[in-house]
């Protein structure tokens, strides 16, 4: 694109008859405004004009003259820096865009886009859909935001519209239709991550007892291995009978049963860090052995099947779960708080939250420590019990102290 520059016209009106003059800003314009004044015009608006590399003219109407001085200031550093968009290409239609660029999208997981366009069809494409791609601006998107948060949207429909949105623009960006990407300064409310409480966690532990003896048997193997090894419920329904060693009381997190537009199958595991060896206590090993004792893994070696053949995914598990909760009277949880459960136990009993990341197969220790710090308290007491022993066995308080501070409203001596 060749370099150019932009000016700025006012709109002239005349109510009598509604005709309309337009004309530069410039000292050169050879229309005077008074003349224009004394036949009963009155400025009603301003145009933003550029030339592009075709030799066309465009032009873009503002209802004051800052916003067509910002926007000819813009379109200049634009022209400047080599990054001017044709309008042309900045006309296409958000949702036009977006179907082109999920259907094009071959490296990203098949339930990944199935979270993309359920994100894009209930929350983004009736409020902003028909909308030019590069047109959309950060104020405009933040309003969007703004509404949505308004209306009761949670953390995750927010996190989820956010991040769809971010790779929208940001490949609008790199495809050349926009010279700077809206989504970078938008602003989310702090997400608050609900920390589950001890009287909470206990009275599910309490519940495995009662829950493990009222569940459909078929599924009572998930129980424990999602409430006492934290396997998600998609790495349960794609373990197979190859992944365990019985000998070496292993089991090798390899794939997992994912949701893709209504449907299950199987898939590679959430993240890399998902996939992973997990040493097994000697009783789960025994319980997988008497589960594929009374029910023959399938074909391709799944240690689970439904009742009727068929994938076993969250769902399944959460709907046994439920009904096994309201025969015992259980207090309420997902199946995925179960393992929420392996976590706080493993906690409890003095390990690591590295080796607690490591199990669970979280991608980072930060995500293990955002939802499981709150339950450390005893390696918070023991550092300060070590730090107090290092202090008084070199003598440290003698040589250490605390400046006195002032009270305020009183001087210091």
């Amino acid at each position: 694109m060749s370099r150019g520059h932009a000016w700025i016209e006012k709109e002239f009106r005349r109510d009598a008859d509604g005709a309309v003059r337009r004309l530069g800003t410039s000292k050169r314009s050879k229309t005077d405004p008074k003349a224009l004044a004394s036949e009963g015009f009155r400025v009603s608006g301003y145009y933003a004009g550029w030339r592009e590399g075709d030799g066309k003219k465009r032009y873009q109407r503002f209802s004051t003259f800052e916003a067509a001085r910002a926007f000819k200031t813009d379109v200049d550093h634009q022209f400047q820096e080599g990054t001017y968009v044709p309008k042309a290409d900045r006309t296409q239609r958000l949702d036009t865009y977006v179907d082109q660029m999920l259907v094009s999208s071959h490296d990203i997981a098949p339930s990944t886009l199935s979270g993309y366009r359920s994100t894009f069809e209930l929350h983004i494409r009736g409020p902003l859909g028909r909308r030019p791609v590069g047109e959309i601006s950060t104020p405009e998107l933040q309003a969007y935001v703004n509404r949505l948060v308004a209306a009761g949207a949670g953390n995750g429909t927010l996190t989820a519209v956010r991040q769809l949105l971010a790779k929208v623009f940001n490949q609008a960006w790199h495809d050349g239709i926009l010279s700077k990407v809206p989504t970078r300064t938008l602003r989310l409310p702090k997400e608050r991550r609900q920390k589950l409480s001890r009287e909470v966690l206990q009275g599910w532990a309490d519940a495995m007892g009662p829950l493990a003896a009222a569940i459909e048997h078929r599924y009572q193997l998930a129980l424990y291995l999602a409430g006492v090894l934290g396997l998600r419920a998609g790495e349960i329904g794609g373990l197979r009978i190859q992944d365990v060693d019985f000998n070496a009381r292993t089991i090798t997190v390899r794939q997992a049963v994912r949701t893709v537009d209504g449907s299950p199958e199987i898939a590679p595991t959430k993240t890399s860090a998902g996939e992973r060896v997990l040493s097994v206590p000697s009783p789960i090993v025994d319980q997988i052995t008497a589960h594929i004792k009374e029910y023959p893994p399938a074909d391709d070696g799944r240690i689970f099947t439904a009742a009727r053949g068929g994938l076993v995914h969250h769902l399944t598990l959460n709907k046994v779960l439920q009904k096994a909760i309201a025969a015992t009277g259980s207090p309420p949880m997902r199946f995925h708080d179960l393992r929420h459960l392996a976590a706080s136990t493993m906690i409890a009993l003095g390990i690591g939250p590295s080796v607690v990341k490591e199990r669970l197969g979280h991608s980072t220790l930060a995500v293990t420590m955002d939802r499981y710090s709150h339950l450390f308290p005893a390696q918070d007491r023991d550092a300060a019990d070590r730090l107090e022993a290092h202090i008084l066995a070199r003598g440290l308080t003698s040589t250490v102290t605390v400046p006195e501070l002032p009270v305020e409203g009183v001087a210091s001596s």
